[in-house]
């Protein structure tokens, strides 16, 4: 059964270049204490190992969900799901402009439920096909139906579907580029509504990849940033995220030897892998605060990137 889950990591020696939501409760001032780091050469010249700080992740998959008879049965089977390394292709004759969409469009997996309220109590509405067309308009907090899990998908009528039965539809180009998009230089657009990633130089796309972003309560920042610290492999402890979070509780985990961490803010939001989520689950946002992708894709980015490198992040 799934185990959905996304990973996070901090650190990062600069601010964005656009104010963004402050994700730190109002004690900002408390002391925070530094993640545990496994530190290793500068792969480049320009990925410099600076000093420890609060890491973001997720509970490790080896904790198991908690199942809603006849709702979480069939998410083993991950509807419409890609290969664990696969990427969409983005060919660079791509529109510039993208799709011009800002909807999340998937499928339902076996066994989703359609409800009133992103919760559980009374009975639902319906019972979806496995692999009927969705969309969704935003995503909300609801109840945990799985541990630390409480994402749950508006969709378009008002209704609810919990996260995890839902599947990411493949894209065939990227989203819109926001209208203050760098106009050369290697970059990263990051849409937070389709949940997805792409590498541009200038105005060509280059490489795109569905993601695993915030989950609200713990979203991802929005606004242009920069790569900061860059580490081939990092330890994440969510001890470093207490004053963060729902109530300022942060989270608790710890996780060694998590690859390909790029950070882009100072208070833990990273471009990282995620090696604990089911593969049909990416483009559900589950991580709390990082932009988590597959082994793969982290690599991909890894030496697409850069210290410097534009991140752009919008709904």
């Amino acid at each position: 059964m799934l185990a959905l889950l996304a990973l996070v990591a901090a650190d990062a020696l600069f601010q964005p270049q656009v104010s963004y939501r402050e994700r730190v409760a109002s004690g900002s001032g408390t002391a925070v204490a530094h993640a545990e780091e496994q530190r290793l050469a500068p792969r480049t010249s320009l990925s410099p190992t600076l000093a420890a700080a609060p890491t973001r992740a997720n509970t490790p998959a080896s904790v198991n969900p908690v199942s809603e008879a006849s709702v979480l049965n069939s998410l083993s089977a991950t509807i419409g799901s890609r290969p664990a390394d696969a990427t969409v292709a983005v060919q660079p004759a791509s529109p510039a402009n993208g799709s011009g969409t800002n909807v999340w469009e998937g499928t339902a997996a076996e066994g989703a439920y359609v409800r009133r309220a992103p919760e559980r109590a009374g009975a639902p509405i319906r019972q979806l096909k496995a692999g009927e067309a969705i969309e969704v308009m935003r995503w909300v907090a609801g109840e945990e139906v799985e541990p630390n899990n409480t994402t749950w998908a508006e969709l378009s009528d008002g209704t609810f579907v919990f996260s995890t039965l839902l599947r990411r539809a493949p894209l065939s180009e990227p989203p819109g580029r926001p209208a203050d998009a760098p106009e050369s230089g290697r970059w990263i657009d990051v849409n937070l509504t389709e949940q997805v990633a792409t590498a541009y130089d200038g105005a060509t796309a280059i490489h795109m990849v569905l993601i695993s972003a915030g989950r609200p309560g713990w979203d991802t920042p929005t606004g242009t940033f920069s790569i900061g610290r860059r580490a081939e492999k990092d330890t994440m402890d969510g001890s470093t995220l207490i004053g963060q979070g729902p109530n300022g509780q942060g989270a608790t985990y710890k996780i060694e030897n998590v690859k390909h961490v790029q950070y882009f803010t100072s208070d833990g939001a990273a471009i990282h892998e995620n090696t604990w989520r089911q593969a049909g689950t990416f483009g559900i946002p589950s991580s709390h605060g990082c932009i988590g992708m597959t082994p793969a894709d982290a690599a991909f980015f890894w030496t697409f990137a850069t210290h410097g490198t534009p991140v752009v992040i919008h709904e």
